[in-house]
């Protein structure tokens, strides 16, 4: 499946042709995500080379996935109608962008050392203490932070990079590195520690690769 790439007034722009199928499903989904990851105004999909021989959820379930995470909105170009809610241009899609919501937004690169979570821990709750977010959400995202961080120093040689962000009332913590294997949850964990700490505090999170060839892992609370 080839993938075209324009960047226009800060919105990716990608044009995938040939044939949405169940091989190439996986391919178009991890470029879509990726695409997101730059954390671009928007990303547009023009689809009008892309043949689809069956209904696909992919579009919509990709669009719910970004805006959640980095915030990011995907809009579908589709002259012939093919997925619904489309639209009929790419000047069309771009124009409905908008300006994107307003947000506070901090980042800070970290040793991969012991100090490295005490640096992270105490970043995000300075963090929360300046935009006034709530004592017990605080106290979720700093455990999310520090267990996420620990996760690229154990796992990994990188630094690991955290990034914290209030938007439209939702805290997210994101740790990205430039090792790409996906994290995976240590059954020896305890409860509250690890991956399983995350699935347990946090209302959504997932593993997103980057254009780095890394990954960021990131959760919403």
């Amino acid at each position: 499946m080839h993938k075209g790439i324009e960047l226009r007034d800060e919105i990716i722009i990608l044009a995938p042709t040939g044939t949405l199928d169940a091989e190439s499903r996986g391919t178009l989904r991890e470029r879509l995500l990726v695409a997101a990851s730059d954390e671009p105004h928007a990303v547009v999909v023009n689809i009008s080379a892309l043949y689809l021989p069956d209904p696909t959820t992919l579009f919509a379930e990709v669009a719910g996935e970004v805006l959640r995470w980095p915030g990011v909105r995907l809009l579908v170009v589709d002259p012939r109608g093919q997925v619904a809610g489309c639209y009929r241009s790419v000047d069309g899609a771009i124009a409905a962008v908008g300006k994107p919501p307003p947000r506070k937004l901090a980042r800070r690169t970290l040793p991969n050392t012991r100090s490295g979570g005490r640096a992270g821990r105490a970043f995000v709750r300075d963090c929360c203490r300046r935009w006034d977010v709530e004592e017990n959400r605080a106290a979720d995202a700093v455990w999310v932070a520090n267990e996420l961080i620990e996760n690229t120093i154990r796992h990994t040689p990188y630094q690991p990079s955290l990034r914290v962000e209030l938007r439209g009332g939702e805290l997210t913590v994101a740790v990205a590195d430039d090792d790409p294997t996906t994290p995976r949850a240590d059954a020896g964990a305890l409860p509250l520690h690890g991956l399983g700490a995350v699935h347990r505090l946090a209302t959504a999170w997932g593993s997103t690769p980057t254009t780095s060839g890394g990954k960021v892992v990131w959760a919403a609370l």
